[in-house]
Parts: C-alpha cells; structure tokens; sequence
C-alpha cells in the first residue's frame, strides 16, 4: 500500500540558497513511481512555490503554516485571516512603527520600510544558516517577487510577518491578537521562543533556542500539523522521512 509523504521545502526540498538539488527531484520522482503520493508541508503560501517546484512532480500541498491544503489542483481548505483581523494587525504594526509584510496566495505584500529593516534581519538569518556571502544579501533576493506598493488591508491574508524592535513586540502581540496565534521564527532574541499550535491534528509546542538580536514574529490563523524533523501520525497523513537527496526514496 502506497505511503503519503510530506516533505518540508526550505532546508529539506531546497536548500537555503534556494538551489533544488538533482538528487531531490530524482527521489520524489521515484517515489511517486512506487505508488507514494508527495505533498510539500511547508511555512510558504502558494505564491513563493515556484513552477521549478510544481514541475518535480507533487500531489499537492500544505501550505501557509497549514492554512491552506491543496489536493491535484482541488482546494481542500483554506482558511485566512478576516479582513477585520487584517486591519488589526496592520494597524498595531504601524502605530508601534514595526515593519512587516504580508504573505497571501497571491503574492508577499511589505510595508513601506520592510526592505530596509529587513535586509540586516535577513542578513542574519542567513549567517546562522550558514550561507556564503551572507553580509550582501537583500531583501529582493531573498524575496525575488515581493511586492513594495500594494494593498495593505486585503482579504486574502494567510499570515503576517513582522521584525521586532524587542522581544517585548512579541508578548505584546500575544496579548494583542487572543484571536490569532503568533510565534517567533527566522531570528534570535533573548530567551527561548515558542511556537504554538492551533491545527486539526491537535496541539503541539516546538521551542527554539536563540541568544540575543533580530527575529521576526509571524501572526497566522492556522499552524501547520507536523513538528521539526519528526515522525507524526497524525493530521493528514503520515510524515515518513525527513531528509534530503536519495535519502527521501521509500
């Protein structure tokens, strides 16, 4: 009987230099042969899967933290933030003048100084990943088609990202936002930070340890199912392997 395999994207299906390895494309490939069925279960809305992605050959996806599931090109669910919520959000982040964007289906939309705050934030990150050339990184290449003039109070939200200016952002925006779930990602700050589920599958806590510096909060409606190189049994279907290259084939 055929296995459902979910596969991360960022550091698992690519690497952090965005390159899609050979050895990937060759095991997902070969799995589907085997009567697997593939889905990517990842952080990125559908608008940052590119069509080098699609073209290896997928099921579908897990998308947006969870907020969006797509089964061979049927929407199964997708679930966002109101446009009541949207406001909200885009507001507070504004009046404590924080910079942020916004990741939906249809693009990744940043506030007006997003690009400057972020490029030693993204800069950092890319330094603990261990990527070369870390220091001349820009938010454009991280973010080759994010846009800079758009609309900011949308309908089609899937979760929102902000930098902080201090951990306290972060608390706050737990206290601010009771209807949402928000989580620290991508940076460091001063103690260990938490995220916290609110999927299908039930509830889960993922900690990560971090020291002092940047880091970004992400506002989302739904978190996804499956936990950082772990094996679940639960959600919708069975994480079978976590790894990279001919280590995916089953």
């Amino acid at each position: 009987m055929g296995k459902i395999i979910f596969l991360d994207v960022d550091g698992t299906l690519v690497d952090y230099e965005n390159h899609l390895p050979e050895s990937a494309v060759l095991a997902v490939r070969k799995a589907r042969e085997n009567g697997h069925r593939v889905y990517i279960c990842t952080g990125r809305s559908k608008a940052e899967v590119y069509e080098n992605i699609w073209e290896i050959g997928l099921d579908g996806m897990i998308g947006g933290n969870g907020s969006y599931v797509e089964d061979h090109g049927h929407v199964v669910m997708h679930q966002m933030i109101t446009p009541e919520q949207c406001r909200h959000i885009v507001d507070w982040l504004k009046e404590r003048g924080l910079e942020f964007y916004l990741e939906s289906n249809a693009g990744l939309f940043a506030s007006a100084g997003f690009e400057e705050a972020g490029e030693p934030v993204i800069q950092e990150y890319s330094r603990r990943k261990g990527k070369e050339g870390a220091d001349k990184i820009k938010v454009r290449d991280a973010f080759p088609e994010m846009i800079f003039d758009g609309e900011l109070y949308r309908d089609d939200v899937n979760k929102v990202s902000f930098i902080l200016n201090q951990y306290q952002d972060y608390k706050d925006a737990v206290t601010e936002f009771l209807d949402l779930q928000a989580g620290t990602w991508g940076g460091q700050c001063h103690c260990a930070s938490v995220r916290i589920s609110s999927c299908r599958c039930g509830r889960y806590h993922s900690f990560w340890g971090c020291q002092s510096g940047y880091s970004y909060v992400r506002i989302l409606w739904l978190w996804c199912c499956h936990g950082k190189r772990r094996r679940r049994d639960k959600g919708y279907g069975r994480l079978c392997h976590w790894g990279c290259g001919s280590e995916w084939i089953v």
